[in-house]
């Protein structure tokens, strides 16, 4: 398969599992082409700061972002600052 269409793949992609890796950095994911992303499923990695999520912003057709099983989630009220990050990202990726 060519990186072409390699690419084109990437972008139709609905759902993908990155569950149980060791993740410690989402550095690069945003380089990959996964625009049509909607389900994103980061369960049980080692995920520790906010600032990861950064990364996510140029999945624009995210829907839902599964982090429980990583260290984020102890965070006091990490679902209110996962949205915060992510939706301040998604605007400075858009300007």
């Amino acid at each position: 398969m060519s990186g072409r269409h390699r690419r084109g793949a990437m972008r139709k992609l609905r759902t993908l599992s990155l569950r149980s890796n060791r993740m410690t950095t989402l550095a690069g994911i945003d380089e990959v082409g996964l625009t049509g992303l909607e389900r994103l499923d980061l369960s049980d990695n080692v995920l520790s700061e906010l600032r990861e999520l950064g990364s996510l912003a140029s999945l624009g057709r995210l829907r839902r972002l599964h982090l429980h099983g990583n260290p984020i989630q102890f965070l006091e009220n990490y679902r209110s600052l996962v949205l915060a990050v992510m939706i301040e990202s998604r605007h400075a990726y858009a300007q």
